[in-house]
């Protein structure tokens, strides 16, 4: 099995005594600062040496024991400003080299830079094979996409053998759930895993924990996952269905489940949402609940019977009763990037702000966009989408799709479904960005 190693250049920050001759001035220094991602280095690594090099400045060298270090943190204080060739050396409890990774950097003024190094086993010689992402970003993430990627495949039953797809996750305590939607046929089914670490997940089951109900004719074709919220120590999810007389013209519905556990659920009798016969959400999805200032916000993804997908909120004061808001569809302009539409947004509060995420509809790129609010309702598009395309990940998906987005302590994660086309497969990955 192949181990891994992580160490994210996060940050590179200059200071400079004179903005006018910053990229003249011999004294612009940055800061280079390492994360390592300690939960999957192996405990055989005892001793780790990053040392930077260059033809004009004077070498670099730190080391650090990772089982003793607090918070997997390595910085580089004065860096100049320039070219650099950074080498990654992990040593066992003898002093013999076992894994090893190098890269070249490019310190600048002003500019901050994400690069991932996998280190991968020497053998028998100091010399390895390298894994190096560079991916874009801005003062609040850094993502790179998970070398181990996808962390969750189909079981291959019969609900879920055309793959799997549409997770979301949330954290409870120490563990972190997922539902996922398995595709299989004519029908659509929600899955459950869970995990210690949100990185090495375990279904819960081979059968579903939320099927269609026949019952229901608005939930009797299918059931997809959708975004799931604790509140008074329940689970609550939004899901998507589908009815018997699924059609170009027949409308999607949310429909509401409560659990305990995360894993039996009780439905709601009708549903809480329904697509609007004749307008542009005519089938809904929902991907994102958040409560602002004791309102819920409902975000969802509207289209007709093309590919024209958009996204509208809808507010509640009780979860319940929606209602629409009168601003949609939101992030109308469309850039060239997303090709016909734009869907399936996450949303999260950092701070003062809100950051929403998205992914495109059918075009020649995939990828995921940015946008930003200060009040969860008027959303405004980063210039520089995608900042993300499915070319830059590590299986180089055709497509990267339905992203959902969790803070942790240290680290934001984004889980995404990769789907290639041409072979029909789907699979759950996620993006990380460390604080």
């Amino acid at each position: 099995m192949k181990i891994i190693i992580l160490l994210i250049i996060i940050s590179l920050l200059t200071i400079s005594c004179s903005q006018e001759i910053t990229t003249q001035n011999e004294n612009a220094r940055g800061g280079i600062l390492l994360n390592l991602d300690k939960e999957n280095t192996p405990e055989e690594v005892v001793l780790i040496k990053v040392e930077l090099f260059s033809d004009e400045f004077e070498n670099k060298v730190i080391e650090v024991e990772p089982q003793n270090s607090n918070n997997g943190e390595i910085f580089f204080e004065k860096v100049e400003v320039g070219n650099w060739k950074m080498e990654v050396s992990a040593f066992n409890n003898e002093s013999v080299l076992i894994y090893f990774g190098t890269s070249n950097i490019s310190v600048k003024v002003d500019e901050i830079t994400t690069i991932s190094i996998e280190l991968k086993r020497v053998n028998g010689s100091s010399t390895g094979s390298v894994y190096i992402s560079v991916t874009w970003n801005d003062d609040i993430f850094n993502w790179f996409d998970y070398p181990a990627n996808p962390i969750l495949k189909k079981q291959n039953t019969n609900f879920d053998y055309k793959g799997i797809s549409q997770s979301f996750v949330v954290k409870k305590d120490n563990k972190h759930y997922m539902w996922y939607t398995g595709l299989a046929g004519n029908s659509l089914h929600i899955y459950a895993a869970t995990s210690d670490d949100g990185l090495n997940w375990v279904p819960y089951s081979t059968d579903p924990v939320l099927s269609p109900n026949t019952a229901n004719s608005w939930e009797s074709y299918g059931v997809s996952a959708g975004a799931v919220i604790l509140e008074n120590g329940l689970f609550k999810m939004y899901y998507t269905a589908r009815s018997t007389e699924e059609s170009d013209y027949s409308p999607w519905y949310i429909g509401l489940a409560v659990s305990e556990d995360g894993f039996h659920w009780s439905k709601r009798q009708n549903p809480v949402f329904t697509g609007a016969t004749g307008q542009w959400d005519l089938k809904v999805g929902v991907s994102a609940i958040q409560i602002i200032n004791g309102l819920y916000y409902m975000y969802y993804t509207g289209k007709t019977y093309l590919s024209d997908h958009q996204i509208g909120i809808a507010n509640s004061v009780d979860g319940i009763n929606w209602e629409r808001s009168g601003a949609n569809p939101i992030l109308s302009n469309k850039q060239s990037w997303e090709g016909e539409g734009y869907y399936y947004p996450t949303v999260i509060k950092n701070n003062d702000k809100y950051y929403m995420i998205y992914n495109n509809s059918v075009s020649n790129v995939s990828g995921f966009g940015y946008a930003e609010s200060n009040d969860g309702m008027e959303w405004r598009k980063f210039d520089a989408n995608p900042f993300i395309t499915s070319d830059e990940t590590t299986k180089k998906w055709e497509r990267m799709l339905y992203p959902c987005i969790i803070e942790l302590d240290n680290e934001f994660r984004l889980y995404y479904t990769g789907y290639n086309v041409s072979s029909d497969e789907r699979a759950i990955c996620v993006l990380r960005s460390f604080k």
